[in-house]
């Protein structure tokens, strides 16, 4: 018997994975196997017996993997597949027993166990990762608080310097002040303190724009005791006067130096400074003697 060509083993080779393998097909399709029973008759060097078919079982594989023999009464050929008892029965010899097809999705590293939850879980930080996580998150606070104290932050500066207060000055009516004169009313409020007289103001006069509480200091010797509007005003020695603005309090400053009464020269020394604070009808006066107390 001539050998088999390239185009008959190929077709023999298809016609096997339709009897053994994993999608067997072969028993739906007469032709095929009787194609298959000639293939390999003349693979084994035996023709078959004109008008009859060997007798053969193309049962598929049973299993999950498709690795069972065919049905009882087949054998392994020599490529793998199953040959019938008449095939051994003419070559005993020829056909040494092969290893089933492996199926066609077989994966040499899958073991057919389904996945553990362990596997499918996500890794798990070890200590170090944690410890390096907390670590770059108190850096990155640390470094927005020094980022908004560095913006925020400004040199403090004390309002009262620890000033004495020497004095606390209650309205009189021992001393007058015409109406019109340096900008008093007819009823403004009036102090005297040795020789200084205070006295309230009209808002915004001599220079001062806007405010409240507003109040003057003058020598009390300049003060005229009559005053006619139109003949104006004026004065022969010092003039302050002062205004609060919002929450800030009127306030006047006095040096202590000639233009200030004998009395206030005698008491406190020349270079210190005098305050006048108003606080409602009331005014404090604070001194700074000049030597840093």
């Amino acid at each position: 018997m001539p050998a088999m060509d390239a185009d008959s083993l190929a077709e023999l080779r298809s016609l096997r994975a339709r009897a053994y393998g994993p999608s067997a097909d072969i028993q739906a399709d007469p032709a095929a196997r009787r194609r298959l029973d000639e293939l390999e008759a003349r693979q084994a060097g035996a023709a078959p017996h004109p008008g009859e078919r060997p007798k053969r079982d193309h049962t598929a594989p049973d299993d999950a993997h498709g690795r069972t023999a065919a049905a009882q009464g087949s054998a392994p050929s020599a490529n793998g597949v199953g040959r019938s008892s008449a095939d051994l029965a003419q070559n005993p010899s020829t056909t040494p027993t092969p290893e089933p097809p492996a199926p066609a999705h077989s994966d040499p590293s899958h073991t057919g166990d389904p996945p553990t939850d362990a596997e499918n879980a996500p890794p798990r930080l070890t200590l170090r990762l944690k410890l390096l996580w907390a670590f770059t998150v108190v850096a990155a606070a640390a470094v927005a608080v020094a980022i908004t104290w560095t913006l925020t932050y400004f040199a403090p500066i004390s309002m009262s310097h620890g000033a004495e207060q020497v004095a606390t000055l209650e309205p009189t009516d021992r001393v007058e002040v015409p109406s019109g004169w340096g900008g008093a009313g007819a009823s403004s409020l009036v102090w005297d303190y040795d020789g200084l007289v205070a006295f309230e103001t009209m808002q915004g006069y001599v220079g001062m724009n806007g405010g409240e509480d507003c109040f003057a200091v003058v020598v009390g010797e300049s003060i005229p005791e009559e005053f006619d509007p139109s003949d104006g005003w004026g004065f022969g020695n010092g003039f302050w006067s002062g205004c609060g603005v919002g929450t800030f309090p009127a306030t006047v400053e006095i040096f202590v130096g000639s233009d200030v009464p004998p009395e206030i020269r005698d008491r406190f020394p020349d270079g210190s400074a005098l305050q006048f604070v108003r606080d409602g009808d009331r005014i404090g006066v604070f001194l700074d003697r000049g030597d840093g107390s």
